[in-house]
């Protein structure tokens, strides 16, 4: 770390402050103190971190991973961010990290509990066994004197004069039996507890699966969110299996207790070796529960990058497919783009069409009207030439008779003036010239002159 620290130096002011107070040796702590985490990221990063992660990639969340693993090993300070680049990940963690924490409390209060059931019952049995093995001790003792004054006795009956009366022996027996009673209590004892720490150690274990299942749910590694009662659970196994032995070495001690005096011995002995090998059961069990939790958080750290991996081929076959749907949908568009360009270009044909068509209809509706009154035009002309027609045959007719009648005038004219009637003769050719001329303005004088005649 100093190392990376003097080959960095110069490059930020800031990043060298931090750098000399994390590194500096006092006999004092800034806060909680320099921590392994901070040394590892460092080491890791080859510095401070200068620039923050992209949200939701990759260096993000081992950032944000990485936090939470350090708060779960009870490294509860934020990590050393001169440049407060990290203030994003660093929320996220603790956000995450809160609801992870908060989601395996029931199961964690569960073995706390269960702990503390356990180590006290672990306790009350080695207590057990260690008064059993006292009172065999002390029934060893008393079979021990008797077989030695048994001995004497026989062996040199007339010079032992301060010989153990009845009245000793008879409490030597008493002790001995009274012993034995309490020996035989103790197990049953020893027994009741090693059972609690049995049940107790269950419950713990029961808990931890639990925990376990949650953290499975929610993909999060097994024992993060237990923190500190993942050691609960090696005690609590490790006290059951203590208390079972302790059980075990206090039956051995009643055996003793039980035994004649050519099995005493051997069995008080073992029953002092099976008490030594609480405190080996116990790191026994204890060091195989922690494999157990490290294989444990092994396949869960193993189950869940493949669950990643999963996540991301899964994720990137919906990207591929995202981008094939919105190729067709391009394609679809242009398409369609095409298709109402056609559609408008028809319309707009359609349109010019339907005003062509009105524009025909128009002229055709004119050329209908001027048909109509070129009609109405001709049947009128047909009225006035037939009424014209009519009217020449009528002059015609009244033509002819006029004629006839100047005729006949004429004729009477000769005849006057045949007659040598020249009045009369003058008047009739008058008349008859105001009949030819009837109708003009000559018949006015002309009728004149012959009435004058």
């Amino acid at each position: 770390a100093r190392a990376i620290t003097d080959e960095n130096k110069g490059k930020d002011d800031w990043h060298d402050a931090a750098a000399l107070t994390m590194l500096q040796d006092t006999s004092w702590d800034y806060s909680g103190g320099t921590t392994s985490t901070d040394i590892a990221s460092y080491l890791q990063r080859g510095g401070f971190a200068s620039e923050a992660p992209a949200k939701d990639s990759a260096e993000y969340r081992v950032e944000v991973e990485n936090l939470k693993q350090a708060w779960m090993a009870c490294d509860y300070q934020n990590p050393i961010d001169p440049r407060r680049v990290l203030n994003a990940p660093v929320m996220t963690a603790m956000v995450e990290w809160e609801l992870e924490y908060a989601g395996q409390a029931a199961q964690r209060a569960t073995i706390i509990q269960a702990e503390a059931d356990a180590a006290a019952a672990a306790q009350a049995a080695t207590n057990d066994m260690v008064e059993a093995i006292r009172q065999a001790w002390i029934v060893e003792q008393i079979l021990t004197w008797r077989k030695y004054w048994q001995d004497e006795l026989a062996n040199n009956p007339d010079t032992i004069f301060d010989k153990p009366d009845q009245a000793f022996y008879d409490k030597a027996t008493a002790d001995q039996n009274a012993a034995r009673t309490k020996v035989a209590a103790l197990v049953t004892s020893a027994k009741a507890q090693a059972a609690k720490a049995a049940t107790a150690a269950q419950k713990a274990v029961t808990a931890q699966q639990e925990a376990w299942a949650v953290a499975d749910t929610t993909h999060a590694p097994r024992g993060r969110g237990l923190m500190y009662a993942q050691q609960s659970v090696q005690v609590a196994r490790a006290s059951g299996a203590a208390a079972t032995a302790a059980a075990k070495a206090t039956e051995t001690a009643f055996a003793a207790a039980d035994a004649t005096i050519a099995d005493a011995d051997a069995l008080l002995a073992k029953a002092q070796t099976d008490s030594h090998a609480i405190s080996t059961e116990f790191r026994r069990v204890a060091a195989e529960e922690a494999a157990v939790q490290a294989k444990a958080a092994a396949d869960s750290a193993e189950a869940n990058a493949t669950a990643a991996e999963d996540g991301a081929k899964t994720a990137k076959d919906a990207r591929t497919t995202a981008e094939q749907k919105r190729d067709k949908a391009k394609a679809a568009a242009a398409t369609a783009a095409s298709e109402r360009a056609k559609a408008q270009a028809e319309k707009a044909n359609s349109v010019a069409s339907r005003a062509t068509a009105a524009s025909e209809r128009t002229k055709a509706q004119e050329a209908e009207q001027r048909t109509a009154t070129q009609q109405t035009t001709a049947k009128s002309a047909d009225t006035a030439a037939a009424t014209a027609t009519a009217n020449a045959t009528a002059k015609r007719k009244l033509a002819a008779e006029k004629a006839k009648a100047a005729q006949t005038a004429r004729e009477k004219a000769v005849a006057a003036a045949q007659a040598k009637q020249a009045t009369a003769a003058r008047a009739a050719a008058l008349e008859a010239a105001v009949t030819a001329a009837e109708g003009t303005a000559a018949a006015a004088e002309t009728g004149a002159a012959a009435t004058a005649a």
